[in-house]
């Protein structure tokens, strides 16, 4: 539908604004996923919702990387906040996970451009509540480690960063395939 499409859209031009210097295409992908969510409600579809706040999350944050203010990560951060209220721990585990250290990661971010520690307490506290979820049990190997790790990553929903499709690759070379 038009709104799944907008979304991957956003995605497709996120990646390309990752491998860019310049913040266009991450501009872009901003209104793409800004233009889904005008379908994508969260009365309506409360999990496309929450991903694709999750989504509109992750290109916020690669944009406020490269600026030198901190109004796209406060943005980024709302983003990952609305998306928690849907991709909860119990209702999706993984998705609850993927968006706590994402928000971990956008709070880092403020917290490096301000003299206090909230943002970085409130960082740490993201990663934590990630780490329930992520556990080094989900990282121990199965029989069918490599070949689930493997699946894993070419199914992977369009959320997922570039960044943790790469942690992803590197887990499974470091511990001989083993996925969470």
């Amino acid at each position: 539908d038009w709104a799944m499409t907008q979304n991957n859209l956003g995605t497709a031009l996120t990646r390309l604004g990752e491998r860019e210097s310049g913040t266009a295409r991450l501009e872009e992908a901003v209104q793409a996923y800004r233009a889904a969510l005008q379908e994508y409600t969260q009365e309506r579809v409360p999990l496309a919702w929450a991903m694709t706040q999750h989504n509109l999350g992750a290109a916020l944050t690669r944009l406020g990387e490269r600026e030198s203010g901190t109004a796209r990560l406060e943005e980024a951060v709302q983003a990952y906040r609305a998306a928690l209220q849907e991709r909860t721990q119990q209702r999706v585990p993984l998705d609850w996970a993927m968006t706590q250290n994402n928000l971990g990661t956008a709070l880092t971010r403020l917290g490096e451009r301000e003299s206090g520690r909230a943002r970085l307490e409130e960082a740490v506290q993201a990663y934590r509540a990630a780490l329930q979820e992520r556990t080094q049990q989900r990282g121990k190997r199965s029989p069918c480690g490599v070949l689930h790790r493997g699946l894993a990553i070419r199914t992977m929903p369009s959320s997922v960063t570039h960044e943790e499709r790469q942690g992803w690759k590197q887990a499974g070379k470091s511990s001989g395939g083993g996925g969470w």
